[in-house]
C-alpha cells in the first residue's frame, strides 16, 4: 500500500471495508501505487499489461472480468533484466483434466528473456484465461516475479503449458 497504518490495541471498524481496485479494458501500465489493487481485467482485442519494476512487497492480483480467445500478456517492464517464475495451474471447464507448469526461480533468473510474459487465451490447451481466472503477482526482489495463476480453458485437454514465457 502506498501508506503505512500500525495498531496497537483493538481497532473498531464503521462502515465497509473495502479493498481497492481498478478496471483494466485496455492497454495498461500499473505502477507500484497499484500494489495491493484487484486489477479486473475486461480481455478484448488483444491488449496488455506491463508491471513495474519488481521490487520486495509489491503483490498484484489480477482478476479476469471478461475472457477473450485474443492473445493478452501480463509483461515485466524490462525484458531481458525482469523476470517470471512460480506455478500456473490450467483446468478444463470442458472435460475432468488439469496440467501444470512450473518454473523455478534459478531457471527463469539464468535466462530472463524465455519467462518476461504470463500470456491469457480463454481457448487454448497451453494458457488459459477464462472469466473468473486469477493471476496472484508478488514482488520477489529488484529482478523477479512470483506467479500464483489458477486459470482455465474450455479445451478438453490442457497439456505442454506456455503460459510464463518470452514476450
Amino acid at each position: 500500500m502506498a501508506d503505512e497504518r500500525k495498531f496497537n490495541g483493538p481497532v473498531t471498524f464503521n462502515g465497509k471495508l473495502v479493498t481497492p481496485s481498478v478496471s483494466v479494458t485496455g492497454t495498461k501500465s500499473l505502477t507500484a501505487n497499484d500494489c495491493g489493487k484487484t486489477v479486473f481485467w475486461t480481455k478484448s482485442g488483444g491488449h496488455h499489461i506491463t508491471l513495474p519494476a519488481p521490487a520486495a512487497g509489491l503483490y498484484f492480483k489480477i482478476v479476469i472480468a471478461v475472457g477473450s480467445n485474443s492473445s493478452h500478456k501480463i509483461k515485466v517492464a524490462t525484458e531481458g533484466t525482469h523476470y517470471f517464475f512460480g506455478n500456473v495451474t490450467v483446468a478444463s471447464t470442458t472435460n475432468n483434466k488439469q496440467a501444470t507448469q512450473n518454473v523455478d526461480k534459478s531457471t527463469a533468473g539464468t535466462s530472463a528473456e524465455d519467462y518476461e510474459a504470463i500470456e491469457l487465451r480463454s481457448n487454448t490447451s497451453t494458457t488459459g484465461g477464462q472469466a473468473g481466472d486469477v493471476v496472484e503477482i508478488w514482488g520477489v526482489d529488484s529482478t523477479s516475479w512470483l506467479v500464483k495463476a489458477d486459470l482455465s480453458t474450455a479445451q478438453a485437454a490442457p497439456a505442454s503449458l506456455t503460459t510464463i514465457q518470452a514476450a
